[in-house]
């Protein structure tokens, strides 16, 4: 396409009458050029080039070029892209700056507490925040024993141990005859001597009653036990002591 331009007529006279009437055609000259410009095309770069500009702030913006025109270098400045301030983000037009709140991305503000932890870090939420007063922190068996240590501190154990008494061979204590035996509680698991409590769990027929004979021979490490009957045994007897242990594995609140 091809524009012809209008000039303006020659004008006679001195060079002062020659300048007002070009001065008088000026906007009719500016008017064709502005017309003429509006059909003009932008070169484009070759076909998948890519068109790079560099803008004061050192930022570059790149784009991908599908043009069949070839006969204009390969790369060309370009204006930047932007959005419309029409343009929202959550609802927010963007004619000024937007700061969006928790609300607007449905956030849980940090505020908000989960049994009483505020979110504001994490949460690790324990029994006792779930109402459970204690719970058991490690347990499993060891020899006779089932063991257990609570979070509290306080540590348990329970197994059946066994007394053998040959016929007449029982002590005699007053009126009554006992056999006692020990047998080494669960490692390390109490940090003091616990209370023991024995019960009578069986035997070849003779009855009997179980209990602490020694109490010295009761330490955080072994039970102290014995069987005690009214008469001393005629044969060879197996007694079995139901016991029960309980002391404190740490200190409360350790």
């Amino acid at each position: 396409m091809s524009f012809h331009l209008n000039l303006p007529p020659r004008v006679g006279g001195g060079d002062r009458q020659r300048l007002d009437a070009l001065s008088a055609y000026l906007p009719q000259l500016v008017a064709q050029l502005n017309y003429a410009l509006g059909f003009l095309e932008i070169p484009s770069a070759a076909a998948g080039a890519e068109i790079r500009t560099e803008t004061s702030d050192n930022k570059v913006t790149s784009i991908s070029e599908k043009s069949t025109n070839t006969q204009y270098p390969t790369s060309r400045a370009v204006y930047e892209y932007a959005v419309p301030q029409t343009r929202a983000v959550n609802g927010y037009p963007l004619s000024e700056d937007v700061t969006l709140k928790a609300a607007d991305v449905d956030a849980v503000p940090t505020a908000r507490r989960i049994n009483g932890h505020a979110l504001s870090a994490d949460v690790d939420l324990t029994p006792a925040d779930l109402g459970e007063e204690d719970h058991i922190a490690a347990q499993g068996t060891d020899g006779i024993w089932t063991w257990r240590k609570w979070d509290s501190g306080i540590a348990d154990c329970w197994g059946v141990a066994e007394i053998s008494a040959q016929g007449g061979g029982m002590a005699a204590f007053g009126p009554l005859f006992a056999a006692d035996g020990t047998t080494a509680y669960p490692t390390d698991l109490f940090t003091d001597v616990p209370q023991l409590f024995a019960g009578a769990s069986g035997s070849g027929g003779t009855a009997f009653m179980a209990g602490m004979l020694s109490p010295r021979n009761h330490t955080k490490t072994t039970a102290s036990y014995a069987a005690i009957t009214a008469a001393n045994t005629t044969a060879a007897e197996t007694f079995k002591i139901a016991l029960f242990a309980v002391g404190r594995w740490k200190e409360a609140g350790a």
